[in-house]
């Protein structure tokens, strides 16, 4: 839903809280997801969300 509504900073809450999940439900490596997380909170400048990453 983050994606289809273009809303790119609730997409990197969604990443990042499934990279920590045992099996996150995407063919992404945990590591792969915070990568996206963090990418997307910098195109942000979300500085906050980078750090907390």
């Amino acid at each position: 839903m983050a994606t289809a509504a273009g809303d790119d900073l609730t997409l990197s809450y969604v990443l990042g809280t499934s990279a920590s999940e045992s099996r996150p439900p995407v063919a992404l490596t945990p590591r792969e997801l915070l990568t996206e997380s963090t990418r997307l909170r910098r195109d942000l400048d979300f500085t906050p969300g980078v750090a907390a990453n």
